[in-house]
């Protein structure tokens, strides 16, 4: 069983890396680096009172939602959100398996304030394997 200290998480420069293989090189960078910041962050106290496994469902929903809602970077916000969940979940051992018109779907909500972050746990649960 895993334990709650062998989480991995992702740091600011993963999800710039992440960023930056998702958008053309004329629309790299950051407009607000103090989010990315934030959420590499504070990812590790969210979920922390949930079983590991929903700890690592919950922490993903968080990265997906905050970097998806936010304009972080100049471009590929909704998919920098969902690959840096996507990652996460993988390091820690989990599987999404969402096809890429949910991915969008979901990714869209998000951004246009449907979706919380509660909500976005809920549908990444659905997709675990």
């Amino acid at each position: 069983m895993i334990t709650k200290t062998e989480i991995n998480y992702l740091s600011k420069n993963d999800v710039k890396e992440i960023n930056n293989a998702l958008v053309p090189t004329s629309e790299r960078g950051f407009l607000y680096e103090g989010g990315i910041d934030f959420v590499t962050y504070g990812v590790a106290y969210e979920y922390e009172d949930l079983p590991i496994k929903d700890a690592i469902i919950g922490k993903a929903a968080y990265l997906w939602y905050q970097i998806a809602s936010n304009q972080y970077f100049v471009n590929g916000n909704k998919r920098t959100g969902f690959t840096a969940a996507d990652v996460f979940l993988r390091i820690n051992g989990l599987t999404l398996t969402t096809n890429i018109d949910e991915k969008q779907l979901l990714s869209s909500a998000i951004a246009r304030g449907v979706y919380s972050v509660e909500s976005v746990r809920v549908e990444i649960a659905q997709y675990i394997k």
